[in-house]
């Protein structure tokens, strides 16, 4: 009854993977994020196989070599499911060290060692009393949980900081990614290993990160990766409740925008939104929320301690953009429109803070018109 009780759970959890991993394959986002994020569901679907393999073998009483090949790749499905998390969860929080090769090299060496520990047979080896823990065991688990937990605590960590305020729910979600394998593990410590808890731990939190991705997409314009206008919405109603500081909002459009769609066609213009986007996630910090509001129109809305701050944002984005232009080979020059406005008591709504920073931006726009 154990066997099948094992092999039931895995079979489910394999299923419950599976489907997802056809999900994100149809889907056409093709982002480094979520290839990381497939791989870290086909190295988590592997180890299940593996797993489900290994108890059809110890029922069916397979000979040692087999039981072992079987395990050794188990443990490999096992280590790269917890790399691959890592490098998952470190693109979603931005880590400017994948950047640098030496220090991506570094951070893969604690799983190649563990992986060389393992086929030592100092994690694990098989006898005829079946599959026994080596005297490294230890070493696996602690290495495992190093590369969830890292990027867990640091996750964490940011999402109570107030600059990422526009992240958190997603930097949350990552950071609960360590607590059900962890939880389960220990379950699986009492009941002596007669079911595969671990294996349900991953999938539990496998489907809080799918669950999470889908309600990104939701508030995410699918063009540019930008916030869309209902979490714009949600952000200002937030702050215009409770802000520290003083409360920002600048709203921006392409120049001659239908110039581009006109001459080089609609894909051309859609690769110039996504052009702006870059370099507005390039040169805001992260504390400001940045939303594509329609068309060619952009906001960026924050706290800031002073006007001067805002201009000084403003004069960055116009030099970022700039430098995407020379960088981009595109045969059209960007350029932005900028308006911006500060929220006070006497406006009543969002409505009137976003129209104080339009009106600014048709006198930018009436400014231009006459310099030329």
């Amino acid at each position: 009854m154990d066997h099948i009780l094992y092999v039931e759970i895995n079979l489910i959890c394999i299923l419950i993977v599976a489907l997802e991993i056809i999900q994100l394959v149809r889907d056409i986002d093709k982002s480094p994020r979520v290839r990381l994020f497939v791989g870290l569901m086909c190295c988590a679907l592997l180890s299940f196989g593996f797993d489900l393999t290994w108890a059809f073998l110890h029922a069916a009483g397979a000979p040692e070599p087999l039981s072992w090949v079987v395990n050794q790749l188990y443990f490999l499905a096992l280590n790269l499911t917890s790399v691959f998390w890592m490098l998952y969860a470190e693109t979603c929080l931005e880590s400017p060290w994948l950047k640098k090769r030496s220090l991506f090299v570094v951070s893969l060496a604690p799983a190649v060692l563990l992986q060389l520990v393992t086929l030592a047979g100092l994690v694990f080896h098989i006898n005829p009393e079946g599959y026994q823990r080596g005297p490294l065991h230890w070493f696996q688990v602690t290495i495992a949980y190093f590369y969830i937990a890292w990027p867990a605590i640091k996750a964490f960590l940011k999402s109570n900081q107030r600059r990422y305020y526009a992240q958190r729910s997603e930097y949350r979600m990552l950071a609960s990614f360590v607590v059900f394998p962890l939880l389960f593990s220990i379950l699986q410590l009492f009941l002596g290993g007669d079911a595969p808890m671990l294996c349900v731990g991953i999938t539990l939190s496998i489907i809080l990160l799918y669950q999470n991705r889908q309600a990104r997409l939701i508030s995410r314009d699918p063009l540019t990766g930008l916030n869309n206008r209902s979490q714009l919405i949600q952000y200002l109603s937030e702050h215009i409740k409770s802000h520290d500081k003083t409360l920002y909002l600048m709203i921006m459009d392409a120049d001659r925008f239908k110039s581009i769609n006109d001459t080089y066609g609609h894909n051309a213009g859609d690769r110039a939104l996504v052009q702006i986007a870059t370099a507005l996630k390039k040169a805001v910090p992260p504390r400001f929320l940045i939303a594509r509001y329609g068309g060619d129109e952009f906001i960026v809305a924050g706290e800031a301690d002073s006007e001067l701050d805002i201009c000084l944002l403003r004069d960055c984005i116009v030099q970022t953009l700039a430098q995407e232009n020379a960088d981009s080979g595109e045969p059209w020059h960007l350029s932005l429109c900028i308006g911006y406005a500060a929220y006070s008591e006497t406006m009543n709504t969002i409505p009137d803070l976003i129209e104080a920073a339009d009106r600014e931006l048709y006198k930018a726009k009436r400014n231009l018109t006459k310099v030329k």
